[in-house]
């Protein structure tokens, strides 16, 4: 299973903002293409509307007007080296966690306020704690328990719908918790000990 990981990159580049910036890519296109809509000289500064449609306030490091940017009308971002991909129906970014077979998502506005309040201590007020998906433009299934509908159906028929995820199914069991999840799937894309 080839994964390519980005967790833990979070961590180096919330202290001080030094990772902060920010390209938006408005179609799974322009992410392909890696043509992004860099935003020089803004960084991101807080976020609005954390229930529905987002919107991710962008300040010029020079000063002058903030700029928002909603979610809802683009695929995804980059903030630094940390990629996010939008959740279409709610407008909700995702951090991307691994992309191969399958894609693990978590709670993107957790991963934002660790940013913003440079701590890397996780909160998720809103939202599923974490996303699956097949690859980075399928569709996303709420992963474990949340203050939203848990889509135990949805992530059950994903994780059986191809025998390439058989070691997850058996890793996580029939119980698709968000914490179980991510320590399988870390697991999963660690690169082999070598042998003595």
């Amino acid at each position: 299973m080839k994964r390519t990981l980005f967790l833990l990159l979070l961590a180096t580049c919330t202290l001080g903002h030094a990772c902060g910036q920010v390209a938006i890519y408005r179609s799974y296109t322009a992410f392909l293409d890696q043509a992004p809509e860099v935003k020089e000289g803004y960084r991101l500064t807080a976020l609005e509307d954390l229930r529905r449609n987002t919107k991710l306030i962008l300040t010029p490091v020079e000063g002058g007007p903030p700029m928002e940017v909603r979610c809802k009308d683009i695929w995804g971002f980059r903030l630094g080296s940390a990629l996010y991909r939008v959740e279409p129906d709610m407008g909700l970014p995702a951090f991307v966690v691994t992309t191969g077979a399958p894609c693990f998502y978590e709670n993107g506005i957790a991963h934002l306020r660790m940013y913003l309040e440079e701590t890397t201590t996780e909160y998720v007020e809103w939202g599923p704690p974490g996303y699956l998906s097949h690859d980075l433009n399928s569709d996303m299934k709420h992963l474990g328990r949340s203050n939203m509908e848990y889509d135990r159906l949805g992530v059950g028929k994903l994780l059986k719908s191809t025998p390439a995820y058989a070691a997850l199914r058996e890793c996580v069991g029939t119980y698709f918790y968000y914490h179980p999840v991510r320590r399988c799937i870390l697991r999963a894309a660690e690169p082999p000990t070598p042998e003595p």
